[in-house]
């Protein structure tokens, strides 16, 4: 009785293992949304409570928003230009704030100048634009707070770190890496480049590095807490010029993308050097524990996910080089 119940034991745990394992990681098949255009080219994409929206740098009407249901093309907002009622070059924001969004709202930073709350209304786009506080610092993957803006230097020069963020009192405030290789000082701004997502009600900030296979996690006032490595081998960036320089073209780029939800931080990994690997997403919490890792059935370039965690939409390559939208369950 005693070897039936350890055999019994055994293939109970067996089988919690195996369940675990799946849970961890799974292979995702897309519902083709939208087939693409190449005369369309959309860069980013995202989601309401009750629309799809599409940016369209390459258009002259940038914001394209779409019924979140059956897909039907509502509107086609924002005019390309400058001043008062313009777009130029629109990006989605990728913050959470203590705030909770209201009804189809969503934030653009614009031509890394403007702040825009956006939200979609039955027949039109209200928003409201405000200044960013920091406009001698060109910068992306700008995130707000109820007290800072975050951001990551798109300059030449080299700053002072990957990403920083500031408040009017304070000033800018540089946020460093967890651990600085000898070998790429003199280009850690390069190297280091983040793919940035912040979560104020988590007290997180998360960075995911495009040229090292590394997630780094810090709290909101740029205290490192950890790092998680994808993957068995590091990844690390090729160097040029004297190794003085990131050699962008040749080095293998690992996470391309970045999302957050008020659970889950989603991490878009690419692993080649030419943009031509099948994509993989890595789920985890806001305190750096890996949930699921889940594999897509083609290239994607950019994601946005559902507040449910329910599915997530994509921009996915296609054998002409054109972007479809996709849907995908997790």
């Amino acid at each position: 009785m005693r070897v039936l119940y350890g055999i019994i034991v055994f293939f109970a745990l067996f089988l919690l293992a195996c369940s675990d394992a799946e849970r961890e990681e799974k292979r995702l098949e897309g519902n083709l949304l939208m087939k693409g255009d190449s005369g369309v080219c959309y860069d980013g994409i995202g989601l309401t409570e009750s629309y799809l929206v599409l940016l369209a740098r390459g258009c002259d009407t940038i914001i394209q928003v779409f019924d979140k249901d059956d897909l039907s093309h509502l509107h086609a907002f924002a005019l390309k230009g400058y001043g008062a009622t313009y777009f130029s070059n629109p990006e989605f924001m990728k913050s959470n704030t203590k705030e909770p969004a209201g009804k189809d709202e969503f934030w653009i930073v614009d031509n890394q100048l403007t702040f825009n709350k956006m939200q979609v209304l039955a027949d039109s786009l209200r928003f409201d634009r405000k200044y960013i506080l920091i406009p001698e610092l060109p910068s992306t993957h700008y995130n707000v707070t109820t007290k800072e803006v975050y951001a990551v230097p798109i300059v030449e020069k080299n700053v002072y770190g990957p990403f920083c963020y500031a408040n009017r009192e304070e000033g800018i405030y540089w946020v460093e890496p967890p651990k600085v290789a000898r070998t790429y000082r003199s280009c850690k701004h390069v190297a280091y480049l983040p793919n940035l997502c912040v979560n104020e009600r988590q007290n997180s900030v998360v960075a995911a590095l495009r040229f090292f296979n590394q997630i780094d996690f810090y709290d909101l006032k740029g205290t490192y807490q950890r790092s998680f490595t994808y993957g068995k081998e590091p990844i690390v960036p090729l160097l040029k010029k004297n190794d003085t320089q990131v050699d962008v073209l040749g080095t293998t780029k690992c996470f391309i993308d970045i999302f957050g939800t008020d659970r889950y931080v989603y991490c878009l990994y690419d692993g080649s050097v030419d943009f031509s690997n099948l994509s993989t997403l890595l789920v985890l919490s806001w305190d750096g524990q890996l949930k699921k890792r889940l594999n897509f059935d083609r290239s994607i370039k950019r994601i946005a996910v559902d507040p449910s965690d329910g599915f997530l939409v994509a921009l996915a390559l296609d054998e002409s080089g054109a972007l479809d939208v996709v849907k995908y369950l997790l």
